[in-house]
């Protein structure tokens, strides 16, 4: 019973405001879709005590009990679980069997709709690109990694319609693995998700990022939200060097818009990793950076800032060449 008044409390409190995540001012909620709203943030968050913070950080309507919702799961899996589509174990067919369950005609590129995926390891050897405004959720445990080879690693591209401001595409609940690119393009909302870097033999160029906003000419391009994620190297560093890093590589670039990155780690999880040699770096393009409780270690750059406004509140940053911490 606690529980649940504390759930309702949290839910009432909303009714009455929201905070506005541009400015930090609480604003009225939309009394419209309130109650689908509400039904919305319950489901989707699956524990009590997450309820107000979606509602606080999503506008009505973002996570929708009516948007469409499909399921998939690796192809091992075909004898013991349902789900609407299964995905190639061995990573030969699994990108465009993704874009065609995110092609799948319930989506629409302006309506969005939730894939989620069953626990289990799936792998990618080429890149995805989303066609329709497809969510991608996944139940604990769901482990997916991208391994071309040597030379390269597969990403995901997030595709924006260009015509009108939309609902952002959400990754919550994933485990994600690549020496390269995972995620790229704007108005994403990343949220409890893990981001490890597998080192491969390959020259990493110096403006790349795990994650990476940037421009796909949105006319009206919405806020990119990085929150409660942790990103960190699985490299283990070798007999001899104490403190390793791995050149260029860096964990979040914002290249375009606007990028809110509340309660996320940029780490090390164990003593013997090696470190990412650069933290956060927002280019020319970029509106503003908003660091709000978050622990951001690197080993050389933490934070670079070359064009828009840098915001910072509550938040620790250690640079590991020197040993300086802010």
């Amino acid at each position: 019973m606690e529980k649940l008044n504390s759930m309702f409390d949290g839910l009432v409190t909303h009714v009455r405001r929201r905070r506005d995540l541009a400015t930090g001012e609480l604003a009225q909620a939309d009394p419209g879709a309130i109650m689908e709203h509400w039904a919305s943030a319950i489901r989707t968050t699956g524990i009590y005590a997450d309820v107000q913070d979606a509602l606080d950080r999503m506008g009505a309507g973002i996570y929708d009990t009516k948007f469409p919702f499909k399921t998939v799961a690796p192809e091992s899996r075909r004898n013991t679980i349902t789900a609407d589509f299964y995905l190639d174990d061995l990573g030969n067919n699994s990108a465009v069997q993704l874009e065609a369950a995110v092609a799948h005609p319930v989506y629409t590129s302006r309506g969005g709709g939730i894939l989620f995926f069953h626990a289990g390891e799936y792998l990618f050897k080429d890149p995805v690109s989303l066609s329709n405004r497809v969510s991608f959720m996944g139940e604990t445990g769901t482990i997916i990694q991208f391994k071309k080879g040597i030379t390269d690693h597969g990403r995901f591209v997030t595709t924006q319609c260009t015509a009108d401001p939309m609902l952002p595409i959400i990754f919550s609940g994933l485990t994600l693995i690549s020496g390269r690119t995972i995620l790229r393009g704007s108005g994403m909302l990343v949220h409890k998700c893990t981001f490890a870097y597998d080192e491969i033999d390959i020259t990493l160029g110096a403006a790349e990022g795990l994650v990476e906003t940037i421009d796909l000419s949105d006319t009206a391009p919405i806020p990119s939200t990085i929150s409660d994620s942790l990103f960190f190297v699985e490299s283990e560093i070798g007999a001899g060097a104490p403190f390793s890093r791995i050149r260029n590589a860096r964990a979040i670039l914002h290249k375009h818009g606007q990028l809110l990155v509340q309660r996320a780690h940029v780490k090390r999880t164990t003593p013997n990793q090696k470190w990412f040699e650069k933290g956060i770096g927002a280019e020319a393009g970029s509106s503003w950076l908003r660091i709000i409780d978050s622990d951001i270690r690197a080993y050389e750059e933490v934070v670079t800032v070359q064009g828009g406004a840098l915001y910072i509140e509550a938040s620790n940053f250690y640079r590991q060449s020197g040993g300086v911490e802010i």
